[in-house]
C-alpha cells in the first residue's frame, strides 16, 4: 500500500511539473502578437552600458509612447551614432530570435502597443537594468 501511494505522489508531482512547464511557454508559443512571440525566445546581446541605455530607452518607449510616435523614433546604432535605428532595427540587432518575424512590420509596431505585450517589455526592461559585466 505505501509503494503505491508514494508511486501516486510521484506521479502527480510529476504531472505537475511538467504542466508547470507546459504553461510557462504556452503563451508565446501559441501567441498571435509578433512582440511576444519574438521576444520570448530571444537571446539578448549587447557589449556596452551605452547600448544597454538605448536599449532600456526604446524599451521604455515602447511601453509609454503612442505606435505612430514609437515609430518615428530614432535610436543610436552599435556605435552609438545617434538617429540611426528604428525601435524595429534596435530590437532585431539587439534580440536574437529564432522566431522568423519582422519587427520593422506594421503589425509588429500595432502589436507592440496590445496589453499582452506589456509583461515581456518589462521583463526585459528590467534585464537590461541590471547588466551583468557589459563594460564601456
Amino acid at each position: 500500500m505505501f509503494v503505491q501511494t508514494l508511486r501516486f505522489f510521484v506521479a502527480l508531482i510529476f504531472g505537475c511539473v511538467l504542466l508547470t512547464g507546459v504553461q510557462a511557454h504556452a503563451p508565446a508559443a501559441g501567441s498571435k502578437n509578433d512582440v511576444v512571440r519574438y521576444l520570448s525566445d530571444a537571446e539578448l546581446q549587447y557589449e556596452t552600458k551605452a547600448q544597454a541605455r538605448e536599449i532600456r530607452r526604446a524599451l521604455r518607449d515602447a511601453l509609454k509612447v503612442p505606435a505612430s510616435k514609437l515609430r518615428e523614433r530614432r535610436y543610436a546604432n552599435y556605435q552609438m551614432e545617434p538617429n540611426q535605428w528604428t525601435f524595429g532595427a534596435l530590437v532585431q540587432s539587439y534580440f536574437i530570435s529564432r522566431e522568423d518575424i519582422s519587427a520593422e512590420s506594421d503589425k509588429f509596431y500595432e502589436d507592440v502597443k496590445k496589453p499582452d505585450a506589456k509583461p515581456i517589455l518589462k521583463h526585459w526592461l528590467a534585464k537590461v537594468a541590471k547588466p551583468s559585466g557589459a563594460g564601456d
